[in-house]
């Protein structure tokens, strides 16, 4: 990406659903809004796999953002994210999906997360009604010893409302 992620979040349209993420540190939080000329955003790393059995070695591409009361990543009401290949550790709630469009409205909101790594959390994945989560050959956990501490475990793998729906959970 050139410029912030948040940027590209935003620049992002229905022409360039894509944003591919090379060698990246982020310290701050990032959200997605809902777009109407845009059914679904996809964050991609130029690695595209994170998931433990393929990697000697720490992604390149990491969210990290040391905050009690912020999420680092938040997928707003009625935006779709897929999130491929990331490493997120290091905040009080990694990936937020929230539904609520403000007014206690809960609105269909989706979340896919694929060969990505979580770890270092008090919650990894926090679901509001309405949010539909898919996780897919993903990591929520400590993560090989060779990427060191920053892949510790959570405190809470999923912090999922009774009302989310979780499509698929793969295992490796």
């Amino acid at each position: 990406t050139c410029g912030t992620l948040q940027a590209q979040i935003n620049a992002a349209s229905i022409q360039q659903p894509y944003i591919l993420v090379k060698t990246y540190d982020e310290k701050s939080p990032i959200i997605v809004n809902a777009k109407a000329d845009l059914p679904e955003l996809h964050i991609v790393t130029a690695t595209a796999d994170s998931s433990p059995a393929q990697l000697a070695q720490a992604p390149p591409a990491t969210m990290h953002y040391q905050n009690m009361a912020i999420p680092l990543l938040t997928v707003r009401s009625g935006a779709s994210l897929t999130l491929e290949g990331m490493l997120i550790y290091n905040s009080s709630t990694g990936i937020l999906c929230d539904s609520d469009n403000g007014s206690g409205t809960y609105v269909p909101t989706g979340l896919t997360v694929r060969r990505s790594i979580i770890g270092l959390t008090d919650q990894a994945i926090r679901t509001r009604p309405r949010c539909q989560l898919t996780l897919d050959q993903s990591y929520i956990g400590m993560g090989p010893a060779s990427f060191g501490s920053f892949t510790g475990g959570n405190f809470l793998a999923l912090n999922l409302d009774g009302e989310a729906e979780v499509l698929a959970v793969v295992e490796q």
